[in-house]
């Protein structure tokens, strides 16, 4: 399938608006402060549970599916 430069610039796009809302959306800007909050003295432990799951998975996510050979 041939694309024209139109589309690409559209797909790039909409891919960039995507991960933008994956890794800065409201879930990672506000859930932060309240895990900080709930701790108490179990910071690092928590810190490192956030990061996995919030860095770490997404990351995960966007590695497996730019490997993946399906066209969408």
């Amino acid at each position: 399938m041939k694309q024209t430069v139109l589309t690409r610039m559209k797909s790039r796009i909409v891919l960039a608006s995507l991960l933008f809302g994956l890794f800065f959306g409201a879930g990672n800007l506000i859930f932060p402060v309240n895990i900080g909050q709930l701790s108490g003295s179990n910071i690092a432990q928590s810190s490192f549970g956030f990061i996995l799951t919030a860095v770490g998975l997404a990351s995960l996510g966007v590695i497996v599916c730019g490997r993946s050979k399906a066209i969408v």
